[in-house]
């Protein structure tokens, strides 16, 4: 979707690039994918197994003794699909928000002190705040390595990059477009900002798992009742900037990244 310019082989490289189907990857996605990873590396096996085999390498080397353990979760399940997706499509370019860095940190900093305070104290402190604020972690291992782990897990299969640095968007211009979408339709500040990210970098798909948030992308890019609020939001995109006046720009669809490999713009 990229604009195209030169001519000749330097042309059709960067329309080989323009016609790449890009992806953007919410922080529920990133938070299972992690989630994955960890149980891989802790299972000592190679990114991509099954969870069948995650939960006889765990059950073996006695690393699921406790309730509540993480292949008791759906989330890891989740998250081997999506790198089962990733790796079946790596030609697709695939980015992440500045915010679902943070956030998806924010969730290995929780995990680190949740191992740290399970069953040593009462439930009723465990997610009590002074309490995990004076519990210390290996934050430079246990969050910013694991998160730097996640990211290179990724980069190893497929074209991985940070969507604000990459392409050099302003935190203002991603504001501007928040201010459009938000006259239009109803989403979690969160949810909006990640959505104007994908806007703005005119990607073609956002993952999630967020039920309400593909739903309410999903009626707005229907043609059913949502349609004026539709074209009124394209109409304001076109007179902010230029490169949405194309008459072939589409909002991005927000799908679960399970179905990503197989989906069509």
């Amino acid at each position: 979707m990229t604009e195209r310019t030169g001519t000749g082989a330097g042309a059709a490289a960067v329309a080989a690039v323009s016609q790449r189907k890009s992806v953007l990857l919410d922080t529920c996605v990133l938070a299972r994918l992690s989630l994955y990873c960890q149980a891989c590396l802790a299972a000592k096996l190679e990114l991509g197994c099954t969870i069948d085999r995650l939960h006889r390498s765990m059950h073996d080397l006695q690393l699921c003794s406790r309730p509540g353990d993480l292949l008791d979760s759906q989330y890891i399940r989740e998250g081997q699909r999506t790198w089962s997706s990733i790796a079946a499509a790596s030609d697709l370019h695939y980015s992440y928000s500045l915010l679902s860095q943070l956030e998806t940190q924010v969730l290995l900093e929780d995990k680190a002190i949740d191992a740290k305070l399970f069953g040593k104290v009462p439930f009723r402190l465990w997610r009590n705040k002074p309490l995990r604020m004076q519990t210390e972690i290996d934050y430079d291992t246990e969050v910013l390595g694991n998160w730097t782990y996640l990211v290179e897990a990724l980069e190893s299969v497929a074209d991985v990059d940070c969507i604000e640095r990459a392409n050099e968007v302003k935190p203002s211009e991603i504001a501007d477009v928040s201010n459009i979408l938000s006259r239009h339709l109803i989403l979690d500040p969160i949810d909006l900002y990640l959505y104007s990210c994908a806007v703005f970098a005119m990607v073609d798909e956002v993952w999630t798992h967020d039920e309400d948030f593909r739903i309410v992308v999903g009626n707005l890019r229907s043609n059913g009742r949502y349609r004026n609020q539709r074209q009124a939001i394209l109409g304001d995109l076109s007179m902010f900037n230029a490169k949405f006046a194309a008459g072939d720009f589409k909002l991005p669809c927000v799908i679960q990244p399970s179905r990503g490999a197989a989906s069509t713009r």
